[in-house]
């Protein structure tokens, strides 16, 4: 999960070509305050909210590292200003170097807990097909708690969760008709032909 997140960050902080004139004009408020919440939801929403402002606002590439630690500062509350205060800003803190991607690792470690993640693991178990979200929206919906629980599911165990789920007579349906199964086929063949 870890890994997952600092890919994220570091390919959402890939520096953007000063050309982009439309984003220049485009005003992007911070996120709402992360309070330290013990919930996936709420650290996610308030994490890509603060990286879509840094991006608007061309706080990218390894010179802008400090002006996003600095950033990051103002739009935490509660709990994680504090943790922020001592940890980060503290004259006495134990790490000297922190980095954005360091402090956003920091906070999901110091306020997601194994009983939140095992909370995600079992959400992820119960998620089910429902006619009204179709088949993208189950794949949508497995796709995000997958990206939450402790360790991310390897390929074929998250097709094959994708493709039992499905209604029987889509399963028929694939597998006969379309030759299509968990083992031997792609996802966005899974996805794109039920």
């Amino acid at each position: 999960m870890i890994e997952t997140l600092i890919d994220h960050i570091r390919e959402s902080l890939a520096d953007i070509p000063d050309n982009l004139l439309e984003l220049k004009r485009l005003q992007v408020k911070l996120p709402e305050a992360y309070k330290g919440e013990d919930n996936f939801e709420n650290l996610d929403v308030w994490l890509q909210g603060l990286l879509r402002f840094l991006k608007v606002h061309h706080l990218t590439g390894a010179d802008k590292d400090r002006d996003r630690v600095l950033i990051t500062g103002t739009c935490l509350k509660g709990k994680a200003e504090q943790w922020f205060s001592h940890e980060v800003e503290h004259p006495n803190h134990l790490t000297c170097c922190w980095t954005f991607k360091s402090i956003v690792v920091e906070l999901y470690c110091a306020f997601i807990t194994t009983a939140m993640a095992q909370k995600a693991m079992d959400h992820y178990k119960q998620i089910s097909y429902l006619h009204k979200d179709g088949v993208f929206g189950f794949y949508h919906k497995l796709r995000t708690w997958a990206a939450r629980i402790t360790q991310y599911p390897d390929s074929y165990s998250f097709k094959r969760k994708l493709f039992n789920g499905l209604l029987d007579n889509y399963q028929c349906h694939l597998a006969i008709y379309d030759r299509i199964s968990a083992k031997h086929s792609m996802l966005d063949e899974i996805v794109g032909r039920a």
